[in-house]
């Protein structure tokens, strides 16, 4: 997979990751470098391991699926997009403190359900797993930490319309998957 389709990737999946920095930024007033780092790091670990263990999981079942190998990522693709769509209407945080470590441990398990969803997708479609893990990592981390910084100097709610951008980029990723591979 070229790195363009893996940095768009990357950033659709980081979306919510952003939202919810930007949120934890905005709630938290002044940040100590500690904890203005914590979140993103956090983050980017989650971003970079998730899509490893499901492009793992998928790589299992590929030879199985290789024949709907591409329907079945792009069916995946297009349901995690459907999902994040969904999630632009839904509430951000649901009370948790980001800004402390099981806050932000509990927040990147979270996040990290789609990047395993498409890790694994990621598979069937014989994509790179080391690439894939280390641009959504490295992506997610400098977006989150970009979202904090913001967040901190916004101290304000903000549109959930960038969820909806990235919706409607996972399921256009995952249409390309389907029609590159007949």
């Amino acid at each position: 997979m070229e790195l363009w389709a893996l940095l768009l990737i990357a950033l659709a999946l980081s979306i919510d990751n952003v939202t919810i920095a930007l949120a934890a930024g905005a709630q938290a007033g002044r940040l100590t470098p500690g904890s203005t780092l914590r979140l993103p790091l956090v983050f980017a670990v989650f971003a970079a391991a998730a899509p490893a263990a499901g492009w793992f999981a998928g790589s299992q079942v590929a030879s199985a699926a290789s024949k709907y190998g591409s329907v079945i990522a792009c069916a995946i693709l297009v349901y995690v997009g459907w999902r994040t769509l969904r999630s632009a209407w839904q509430s951000v945080n649901d009370g948790l403190d980001a800004s402390s470590l099981p806050g932000a441990v509990t927040l990147g398990l979270s996040t990290s359900v789609d990047s395993l969803t498409v890790g694994f997708a990621m598979a069937l479609a014989h994509a790179n797993a080391v690439a894939l893990a280390m641009v959504n990592g490295t992506v997610c981390g400098l977006l989150s930490l970009a979202g904090i910084l913001a967040g901190e100097r916004l101290g304000e709610t903000f549109p959930a319309q960038s969820k909806i951008v990235a919706g409607v980029v996972l399921i256009a990723v995952g249409l390309r998957a389907l029609l590159a591979h007949p």
